[in-house]
């Protein structure tokens, strides 16, 4: 009886399409036009799905913030799209961003954020080892400097240092694996902030911890 529940466990399994597996969704910054538009890519979102989008103040994840528009993704769940920064933001030093659907009922979230400067650093996740490690590139640093790099589950939780990335003369970009901190490794998600030396949140991301 278990060896037959086992084979036709398989074959579901088997017989399940690879795009309905769970993606992580990962949010790259391509270009800001400070005070007027911010240039957004993502992948790893749901195939072919409307999706409103609010800018907000730093720490509001866009909640209640300012509609900006619509966007599609495509049959690999990805987008690539400008949007014009609200006037009411346009003066802040960094904007929160929203994407939101509905389903069945339900709603779904997801969030990002940019710097709002002309030489904005960007922070792409390359790879994650979800509880383990990720894979960071960072463009937009300045050259010859330290940047230390921290986690924490949300935005009022305790920060764990998780590692440190220095720049080369004439070098602005930076690949570096990180561990995630033992302490953070259960969370669903984690924040990911790139600290200068002067302790200035230089830029910063978040992913799915599964």
């Amino acid at each position: 009886m278990k060896k037959t529940i086992s084979i036709l466990l398989l074959v579901i399994l088997l017989m399940t399409p690879a795009a309905a597996l769970a993606a992580t969704p990962k949010f790259t910054i391509l270009a800001v036009n400070p005070e007027k538009t911010v240039t957004i890519s993502a992948e790893g979102l749901p195939e072919k799905q409307l999706f409103d989008v609010y800018m907000g103040r730093a720490g509001t994840n866009g909640i209640n913030g300012v509609y900006v528009g619509s966007v599609s993704t495509n049959g690999y769940g990805r987008f690539v799209s400008a949007f014009t920064i609200p006037l009411q933001y346009s003066k802040d030093y960094q904007v929160d961003v929203l994407l939101t659907y509905s389903k069945n009922g339900k709603k779904f979230k997801y969030y990002t954020h940019f710097i709002n400067r002309s030489q904005a650093a960007s922070l792409t996740f390359l790879d994650i080892k979800p509880t383990r490690n990720i894979v960071l590139e960072i463009k937009g640093l300045q050259d010859e400097s330290k940047y230390t790099i921290w986690m924490r589950a949300n935005l009022v939780s305790t920060p764990y240092r998780a590692g440190m990335v220095e720049t080369a003369k004439g070098k602005t970009t930076a690949k570096i694996q990180v561990p995630i901190p033992v302490a953070l490794r259960g969370e669903p998600y984690l924040y990911v902030y790139v600290v200068d030396k002067l302790g200035y949140v230089y830029t910063s991301g978040w992913f799915y911890n599964r």
